[in-house]
């Protein structure tokens, strides 16, 4: 998937909040020119990179195999990742606050940096995950 110059500077602009009317979830999806066909049936987004700071907020990933994916720096706030496939994927400074990730595969995700309140791993696997200096909570928080 490509991107080029226009919409990667449209994403910054995003995350900086230069743009008065910020486009939300699948709508930036679909700028960014990702299927949501696929998206919606558990698609194939392996190595897909979402790394930028625009307010991508719930977007419903559920399903999906985002194997080695990156959402670093991304807005994620109530995004759906139940059942998705996230080995190796990099949260790095994401917000993922209110993110749901209940029976995600996870094994090697980084999510270092991130911003973890009210986030759900329910029955997640998430063996050697990276929660280096993660802040809100994650599973092995008591």
């Amino acid at each position: 998937m490509t991107k080029n110059r226009e919409v990667l500077n449209l994403i910054r602009l995003l995350g900086n909040e230069k743009i008065e009317r910020q486009l939300q979830g699948n709508e930036i999806l679909q700028t960014l020119g990702y299927d949501f066909l696929k998206i919606a049936s558990g698609g194939d987004l392996r190595g897909a990179d979402f790394g930028f700071q625009a307010p991508l907020g719930a977007v419903d990933f559920s399903g999906c195999d985002l194997t080695g994916a990156d959402f670093e720096g991304a807005h994620l706030e109530g995004a759906n990742f139940d059942r998705a496939h996230l080995e190796q994927a990099g949260f790095e400074l994401a917000n993922l606050n209110g993110a749901t990730f209940i029976d995600a595969h996870m094994h090697r995700a980084d999510l270092s940096h991130t911003i973890l309140v009210d986030t759900d791993f329910t029955g997640a696997d998430v063996s050697e995950v990276n929660w280096w200096e993660s802040w809100g909570g994650g599973p092995n928080d008591e």
